[in-house]
C-alpha cells in the first residue's frame, strides 16, 4: 500500500512541476526595458575617465605620466599616486593675472 502511495505522490509532484514550468512559459512577459532589449553584438570602445599627459612629478623628481580626472579635475601621478599642481589651472591663473 505504501508503494502505491509513493508512486502516486511522485506522479502528482512531477505533473505539478511540469505544469508550473508550462504556466511560467505561457505567461512569460515580452522583453521590455533596456536591460532586456535585444542588443547588437558590436563591441564599443570604452571611454576613459582620465585625461593623461606627461608632467613633472615633484615626489619622484622626474617626468612621469599624470592623469586628470574629468569630474574633480584632480591631477595625479599614475606611478606614485601623489597629487601635483595642475599645469592647466596654473596657465589659466597666469593668463588671468596678466
Amino acid at each position: 500500500m505504501s508503494d502505491q502511495i509513493t508512486v502516486g505522490a511522485t506522479a502528482v509532484m512531477t505533473s505539478l512541476v511540469g505544469l508550473t514550468l508550462l504556466a511560467r512559459w505561457w505567461v512569460r512577459p515580452e522583453p521590455s526595458g533596456r536591460h532586456r532589449a535585444p542588443t547588437l553584438v558590436l563591441l564599443r570602445c570604452p571611454t576613459s575617465a582620465l585625461d593623461t599627459e606627461a608632467a613633472f612629478c615633484r615626489a619622484e623628481g622626474r617626468v612621469t605620466v599624470h592623469a586628470r580626472t574629468r569630474i574633480t579635475k584632480q591631477f595625479v601621478c599614475t606611478e606614485c599616486r601623489s597629487s601635483n599642481p595642475d599645469p592647466l589651472t596654473a596657465d589659466e591663473a597666469r593668463q588671468e593675472a596678466s
